[in-house]
């Protein structure tokens, strides 16, 4: 739901309490007085009653499958309904709103008197001034509508003196201060501590080097569909233009070769429209077109030996011919996925050796592959990440790193402030769920014990809504999050790390049904987080497995024991 850039919200609180001022002003008390009363109680009224409300809709049959059905096809069309209770809380809200609103209005029409005292029936100076007063109430409650509002929409700078005033005197109205935190906050530092983690343990690196060795090997298969399938099947003009191209039979490189303005491949489709497998050549002149930077890199620079390359070769090619290699592309979006690509090989070739060098007392000669797994065992212990934590500071501090580039400055600053948060908050941490990511250990810890460890959230209607569509749809902003504290912290934490047994995970489904009757979490997030956990292969449990933390032959006890239910065997066999 995160729609916009970081907004000073500041600024458009400062114009709506000046217009109210001025409406004041010009109203004076007594009309002034009636419009913000009639704005004002409707506001306090639901304050009192919308969690009943929205608990007994919810009771209604009726209710509940217009809900889904609506949403199901919202969903096809607007991302914002994938916070399906969100959305139904808010939709309810303005409703009753608006009726409250016109049903005051009309009793102060009622009541209105024609016997005001002097002062308050002419607009006189003293009218005005305590007219302009009473404005600002009406200024607030705008402000807070307008924050309840952009709070979902978009990323509020929250640190800035006046939103922060707004969201800490909310009193919990709609809970518009905690939706705003964990929609965009905490979520947002979710992301940028995933970023900056995976660009530190070279995961991210090792996924750009994967992509381009996929390229690769595409690159192959599309050089032989070209030899075997479009050469026997164009016209005598277009093989013998292809073949003239295409020296020691590098069909990919010659059809992507540059004619006066456009690519061979695209004169020769030009020739071939009326080809019954014209649609079929038109897809790879699309698919190459997007990637004719690398089909310059891989056949021209590394003339077809990419795996004869480390990561590092590989980007010192990148590096010197950059400029040329972004030539070659013909889009703004390849040219962008480019500089990413090419931005993670920087940092981790720039930077490998010094981190690597903070986990292990010696440099030796190491492949990605070893220095993912590294760090990936450092950060499965606290005492090997505090090891490295004060190495880290001290590097940072002495030799800052070099010359940083912009991106290595946004890095090394999330992770620097992740190690001074492990700091301050280090028994926290350690009571935390062992299998509990680091990056969702910092992001969670600050409110971990007054809002986590007590489940304050399952009081709380749109936190609650927020955390349970993460949950039921994948594609919702926090689903990592949630979806991690869920299982690891809410269903499977135990008080010791010892690997987790039949029972851990019968109690896990047991407070898993529990929230559900509770109607703390919807059925539909209940029967995604079992998706999620113990679907075949993908599920989280085959994961957990693979990184030896099931007790042996547990999968085979789940499937025999009469207290697992038959759905749970099913998501795991079929």
């Amino acid at each position: 739901m995160e729609s916009f850039e970081t907004f000073n919200f500041d600024i458009l609180v400062i114009i709506i309490f000046i217009a109210g001022l001025v409406f004041g002003f010009y109203y004076g008390f007594s009309r002034q007085l009636k419009k913000t009363i009639n704005l004002m109680l409707p506001f306090i009224i639901l304050h009192f009653l919308m969690s009943y409300i929205i608990s007994f809709l919810l009771k209604i049959e009726f209710v509940v499958e217009a809900k889904i059905a609506i949403f199901a096809w919202l969903r096809k069309y607007f991302l914002f309904a994938n916070y399906e209770n969100s959305v139904f809380t808010i939709f309810i809200g303005i409703i009753l709103y608006l009726i409250l609103y016109l049903v005051i209005a009309g009793i102060l029409k009622i009541f209105n008197s024609n016997k005001e005292k002097t002062i308050f029936k002419q607009i006189k100076g003293t009218s005005r001034i305590l007219g302009g007063v009473v404005s600002l109430f009406s200024s607030y409650i705008y402000s807070m509508l307008f924050l309840f509002v952009f709070g979902a929409t978009m990323m509020i700078d929250i640190s800035r003196p006046v939103s922060d005033l707004l969201s800490k005197t909310s009193n919990g109205l709609f809970d518009i201060s905690e939706l705003h935190l964990y929609q965009n906050e905490k979520v947002y530092q979710y992301d940028e501590l995933n970023k900056a983690f995976s660009s530190i343990n070279g995961e991210t690196a090792q996924e750009e080097y994967l992509k381009l060795r996929t390229l690769a090997n595409e690159f192959t298969v599309m050089n032989e569909y070209f030899k075997n399938t479009l050469l026997p099947n164009v016209s005598e003009t277009s093989r013998g233009r292809i073949i003239e191209a295409s020296p020691n039979d590098n069909y990919v490189l010659g059809m992507m070769q540059m004619g006066e303005r456009k690519t061979l491949f695209h004169y020769i489709l030009l020739d071939e429209t009326d080809n019954s497998l014209y649609k079929e050549f038109n897809e790879k002149y699309e698919y190459l077109l997007e990637n004719r930077g690398y089909v310059y890199f891989f056949y021209e620079i590394l003339e077809n030996d990419f795996e004869e390359y480390t990561i590092e070769q590989i980007f010192t090619n990148l590096r010197d011919k950059k400029d040329q290699i972004t030539t070659y592309f013909l889009s703004e979006n390849s040219i962008f996925n480019f500089n990413n690509t090419y931005k993670e090989l920087e940092f981790y070739c720039d930077n490998s050796d010094d981190l690597y060098r903070l986990i292990n007392s010696e440099t030796t000669s190491y492949m990605i592959e070893e220095y993912v797994s590294s760090f990936s065992e450092c950060f499965k212990s606290l005492i090997e990440i505090n090891d490295f934590k004060e190495k880290f500071l001290l590097f940072y501090d002495k030799d800052a790193f070099k010359v940083m580039t912009e991106m290595e400055k946004d890095i090394f600053t999330v992770v620097k402030e992740a190690f001074l948060t492990h700091d301050k908050n280090i028994d926290l941490i350690n009571e935390m769920a062992y299998n509990l990511s680091y990056e969702a250990k910092i992001t969670l810890v600050s409110d971990y014990k007054d809002f986590f460890q007590s489940h304050v959230w399952e009081d709380k209607i749109l936190v609650n809504s927020f955390i349970n569509d993460s949950l039921s749809f994948s594609e919702a902003t926090g689903h990592d999050l949630y979806f991690e504290y869920m299982v690891y912290e809410y269903l499977l934490k135990s008080e010791d790390d010892q690997k987790i047994n039949l029972d851990d995970i019968i109690d896990g489904l047991t407070r898993l049904n529990d929230l559900a009757n509770l109607g703390i979490i919807t059925d539909d997030a209940k029967y995604q987080t079992l998706e999620n956990v113990f679907l075949k292969d993908t599920g989280l449990i085959f994961s957990l497995q693979e990184e030896g933390l099931l007790e042996v032959g547990l999968l085979d006890e789940i499937n025999a024991s009469p207290r697992i239910d038959s759905e749970i065997k099913i998501y795991l066999n079929n």
